[in-house]
């Protein structure tokens, strides 16, 4: 059943538990997808997607009035509209797709019913808005039936016509596996699942897209089970796997503890990565930041409006200190006026830091997610309150001013 008939108001507030008698772990049933970046342990467990769906009917828009880069004292207050017309800085900068990867006991599914793929409206709107990037989440069983097995076709297929639509608007497509390091019900590492199940899926979906030069590998969403040192593993095998390939696009490793930034040092992600891994040339980092009480990004209230800041600061100081690059594959916030503000400004610090941060995917947009407070899908033909942020800092966004104001001196 779809993600938008499941959470109709006859079943949305039945019990904290489940959503229409659907459970809600992140082992279980992670179709509803509440993003978890760095939750404390008891805290993790699935909250109510839907228990807040009245906060969705007052979504405030609006923009902010506060400037990272201004706070950060890397300029004057007066260069802060000039500064957020775009950020040059920023390599990519887009927004998650999210449905392929919804349903996950349904496999291979229906598409249409049981998941989704973005449309070709879809990436235009977002393209139009100065979005260079899609990170587009994935399910590893819907992508490969059963381990060592080839490609699902029309899996393949679909894939297929996101990255060519995608590329048509100039816009690079994430390939993110999205599912929170495990595979088949076992965590990746382990005698049912292990690393060599996980690299031959893509070493398989590196053959299959090598040739499409705005393809990017995110080889694992989330993961939070395994150790800093097997995760380290299982990424190594997944990267010497797609260069034997011979795919060189960009890969994106994640780190463990739900991949939070904020728990990079602290949770031996960094240290075992400058130890143990093997990049193979081409590789990100890729971290997720959300700005509620735990970071999970399942509450709607930001803490403060400098907590993103905050929250990043430690992460972008060892990538700056060690020459890494970083990529924030999630992020996100409601569209209240202390919401807006808290993103703006977190997307400010992060462009006033462009040596560390090659971009980042707000989390998300995509076809189902409807009163989802976090969604930027435009509603009824109007801009999300969120996506007039994001816009100001896209590298589209520069470019698209830069054509508009040759064409006015042309005309002169």
């Amino acid at each position: 059943m779809p993600l938008n008939q499941r959470a109709n108001a006859s079943c949305a507030f039945n019990s904290p538990l489940s959503v229409c008698g659907v459970r809600r772990t992140a082992a279980e049933n992670p179709a509803v997808h509440l993003p978890f970046s760095g939750v404390e342990p008891a805290a993790r467990r699935w909250k109510s997607l839907w228990v807040h769906m009245a906060l969705a009917a007052a979504l405030l828009s609006g923009g902010s009035g506060f400037c990272g880069a201004c706070a950060a004292g890397r300029q004057p207050q007066s260069a802060h509209a000039a500064s957020h017309t775009a950020c040059p800085g920023f390599a990519l900068l887009g927004v998650n797709l999210a449905g392929a990867e919804f349903n996950p006991t349904q496999v291979p599914g229906k598409a249409g019913q049981d998941f989704t793929y973005p449309s070709a409206a879809e990436i235009a709107y977002f393209a139009a808005q100065g979005l260079n990037l899609i990170r587009l989440p994935l399910l590893w069983e819907r992508l490969q039936h059963r381990e060592f097995g080839p490609l699902d076709p029309a899996a393949m297929r679909s894939v297929q016509t996101v990255i060519r639509e995608a590329a048509g608007h100039g816009m690079t497509v994430d390939l993110d596996l999205h599912n929170y390091g495990s595979g088949f019900g076992h965590p990746v590492g382990s005698r049912a699942t292990p690393d060599r199940a996980f690299a031959d899926l893509w070493r398989r979906v590196a053959r299959r897209f090598r040739s499409d030069s705005n393809v990017m590998f995110g080889l694992m969403n989330e993961p939070h089970v395994q150790t800093a040192a097997e995760w380290v593993a299982a990424a190594n095998a997944a990267i010497a796997a797609i260069r034997t390939a011979g795919a060189k696009q960009e890969i994106l490793v994640s780190g463990i503890d739900w991949d939070g930034a904020w728990h990079w040092i602290s949770s031996g992600t960094a240290a075992a990565m400058q130890a143990g891994l093997r990049p193979e040339g081409n590789v990100v980092f890729e971290v997720h930041q959300y700005l509620d009480s735990d970071g999970s990004g399942t509450h709607w209230n930001v803490v403060s409006p400098s907590i993103g800041v905050q929250r990043l600061r430690t992460v972008t100081q060892w990538a700056e200190r060690n020459g890494e690059k970083l990529f924030l594959g999630e992020f996100g916030s409601a569209a209240d006026a202390p919401s807006l503000t808290a993103l703006d400004n977190m997307l400010g610090y992060m462009c006033a830091h462009t040596t560390a941060w090659q971009g980042g995917a707000y989390w998300s947009g995509g076809a189902w997610w409807h009163t989802y407070p976090f969604s930027i899908e435009p509603e009824g033909g109007r801009s999300r309150p969120q996506m007039r942020i994001l816009a100001r800092y896209a590298p589209g966004t520069l470019q698209t001013a830069r054509k508009r104001d040759a064409a006015e001196q042309k005309e002169k």
